[in-house]
């Protein structure tokens, strides 16, 4: 599993990130998925890492 980055930054737990983002995974950009609950959810398409930014715009969950 490679690490989620942002401008070539690893993203970490807890990292204030925003909301309007475009993470890399694997030297692509990863896939937004939609979600009902204000959370912002992309996933890496070789992979399968998913980062989970919360409303506020921090990071919820890397997994």
């Amino acid at each position: 599993m490679d690490a989620p980055t942002l401008h070539g930054l690893e993203i970490s737990h807890g990292d204030h990130v925003g909301t309007d983002i475009e993470p890399s995974c694997c030297g692509q950009d990863m896939t937004r998925k939609p979600s009902a609950h204000g959370d912002h959810t992309f996933k890496c398409g070789d992979c399968s890492t998913v980062l989970v930014v919360d409303g506020c715009g921090l990071v919820f969950d890397i997994r």
